[in-house]
């Protein structure tokens, strides 16, 4: 049967064994090692002699990145408002519309994000635009 004991350094920090050390395996012990109470759970750091509760850190939550398919984004559109930004499109830069002939998804991290935002919105007021620029998902950045 184990019967658990715990151990304290202030350098080495807390450890428990499963049962009582010998006095053989405590003199390898760091000078200034302590019996120590055991620890009651997670989220508790020693104090005093005594433990204290500590709030677990809060992981904070990944950026996110919109991801639009392309497919979406055409088949949410009507037939007149592909056609107004087909016109608005041909009138940018042989790369740009490369890019988004080419791209296999639009996000909004990419460089390119806010001029499809600004071409929607001004084709179709922010409500609309909106809706057509829904993402399909969304990722970690």
């Amino acid at each position: 049967m184990s019967e658990e004991h715990g151990f304290y350094h202030p350098s080495v920090g807390y450890w428990q064994t499963t049962s009582e050390p010998s006095e053989a395996i405590q003199d390898l012990y760091p000078e200034g090692t302590i019996p120590y109470p055991l620890k009651p759970s997670d989220n508790y750091i020693p104090k005093d002699g005594g433990w204290e509760y500590a709030e677990p850190p809060v992981e904070p939550l990944p950026e996110m990145v919109s991801v639009l398919h392309p497919v979406h984004l055409w088949e949410r559109m009507t037939k007149p408002e592909a056609d107004a930004v087909g016109a608005v499109m041909e009138q940018q830069d042989f790369r740009t519309r490369q890019i988004f002939a080419t791209a296999s998804s639009y996000r909004s991290d990419h460089e390119l994000w806010p001029l499809l935002q600004q071409i929607a919105t001004q084709l179709f007021g922010a409500e609309r635009a909106a809706q057509i620029l829904a993402p399909s998902e969304m990722i970690p950045a």
